[in-house]
């Protein structure tokens, strides 16, 4: 009995200092799940931000949580059985993540992660806080501190690309003088305060300007003529556009082909130039109107006379085509004959043939450069057979009224201030050119009826007679 009695106190303090261990151990439990309550709060904060209204299910978790205080109090052997519930309730908020899908969806200016695109090339450019920092475009505040790594993991290049600049740079290097509030091309809201250095950071490419498709004498006011119910309609992406920004952009005119007709008794344009009509409109020319043709062009240019007859000759392209005696121009490729009608109307007289054909049937033995007569610029490349085309007619030349075998110098007597002066048409002549025209006179000349001893002054008895 004494032993049991000296022994009761020991036991009774050692049965105590498990209480105690057992007391702390609850505690610490305690202190653990609260830890783990207020971390997984942080980390769905975000849900818990879109849906003000806690749900049910999170009102259940904080109750169930709530439980084991009480019961760790009486009991901590229920310590560890409790945290796990509480656990698995306080991760029952995660379902609460689709609300999510009721905010808008991203602008077209947001990659789908809801990061704005890269507003610029990326090529070359890997180094985002070269750039984005403070001497440049300095980052929002909730982004300092962000690698490289970090930027291109959430902002991707720009769907298309940048927007190429829509009129050359040269001379117009200063982009705030055009484009910003007041001016004439005011920045879009999302580029306001943006500097000179950003545009041409982002902005690389520039369009090809169109050319004004006519002279500008006369018609400098662009409204006039471009615009709606105008003339020639503006494009959808020139809509509000004013009289500073056509003049602005587009400065180059092109040359306007000259009419390669006159006018005279042709002044409708569309009954000759259209689908199925005598020449159709380049693409370039669909739907173009009667006042579209005659706004641009204006000129005319000379169309060459028809350079032979037409008598028996009024197939054009029997002898005007490729393979044919006169190959069409580059220029008159694919024309009918009815195009040549429309615009050569008139012919110009042939200059005959200075003499007989009679043993001179080959025109390029005589007529050709280094040769006794060469050919005019005009007639450079005539063959043989163009020369029987169109000089058809032949001249009877006057005969020689004396011998030529004992006066082979021509001009020696028959020159300007000599016996017989050369008429206009053939200056510059030579003698080989007149034996080739000028025959001796049949039956050669008639023998003088006298002697001419002491008579060699013919003029004292004979009256000149003109010729």
């Amino acid at each position: 009995m004494n032993e049991r009695n000296e022994a009761s106190p020991a036991r009774s303090k050692e049965v105590q200092t498990r209480g105690y261990r057992s007391r702390g151990i609850a505690v610490c439990g305690l202190f653990g799940l609260l830890l783990l309550m207020v971390t997984l709060a942080s980390c769905t904060g975000e849900t818990q931000t879109q849906s003000p209204a806690p749900s049910s299910q999170s009102k259940a978790a904080t109750t169930t949580s709530a439980a084991p205080k009480q019961s760790t109090t009486t009991s901590p052997s229920a310590s560890p059985a409790a945290s796990k519930p509480a656990a698995s309730q306080q991760a029952s908020p995660a379902p609460a993540k689709p609300a999510a899908s009721a905010s808008p969806s991203p602008s077209p200016s947001q990659a789908p992660g809801g990061a704005p695109f890269v507003p610029h090339p990326t090529a070359g450019r890997d180094d985002c806080l070269a750039c984005h920092g403070p001497l440049v475009v300095a980052p929002p505040e909730d982004h300092k501190g962000r690698l490289n790594q970090t930027c291109l993991s959430c902002h991707k290049p720009a769907q298309g690309g940048v927007p190429k600049i829509a009129h050359p740079v040269e001379s117009k290097e200063a982009c705030t003088n055009c484009h910003a509030d007041k001016k004439l091309a005011p920045l879009p809201v999302t580029h306001k305060t943006r500097t000179q250095q950003m545009c041409l950071s982002c902005h690389t490419e520039t369009l090809k300007v169109a050319k004004i498709q006519h002279t500008l004498e006369g018609k400098a006011n662009c409204t006039q003529c471009h615009g709606d119910g105008k003339v020639v309609a503006l494009p959808v992406s020139h809509n509000g556009r004013t009289e500073a920004q056509c003049a602005a952009c587009h400065t180059d005119t092109a040359a306007v082909p000259r009419i390669a007709h006159s006018l005279e008794a042709k002044s409708n344009c569309a009954q000759c130039h259209g689908e199925g009509k005598v020449i159709a409109l380049p693409a370039s020319h669909q739907d173009r109107t009667e006042a579209m043709c005659t706004l641009c062009h204006t000129e005319t240019q000379p169309v060459p006379k028809i350079a032979h007859t037409l008598d028996g000759k009024s197939n054009c392209t029997l002898c005007h085509a490729d393979g044919k005696a006169a190959p069409l121009p580059v220029s008159h490729s694919g024309r009918t004959g009815q195009m040549c009608a429309l615009c050569h109307g008139e012919t110009t007289p042939v200059p005959r043939i200075a003499h007989t054909l009679e043993g001179k049937t080959a025109c390029t033995q005589c007529h050709a450069d280094g040769k006794v007569i060469a050919l005019p610029v005009t007639h450079k490349g005539r063959t043989e057979l163009m020369c029987a085309l169109c000089h058809t007619d032949t001249t009877q030349p006057p005969a020689a009224p004396h011998t030529t075998a004992d006066r082979p110098v021509c001009t020696g007597c028959h020159a300007a201030g000599k016996l017989g002066a050369l008429p206009a048409s053939h200056v510059r002549r030579t003698d080989a050119m007149c034996a080739l025209c000028h025959d001796p006179k049949a039956g050669g000349v008639p023998k003088i009826p006298h002697k001419l001893q002491g008579r060699e002054q013919c003029s004292l008895c004979h009256e000149a007679t003109k010729q």
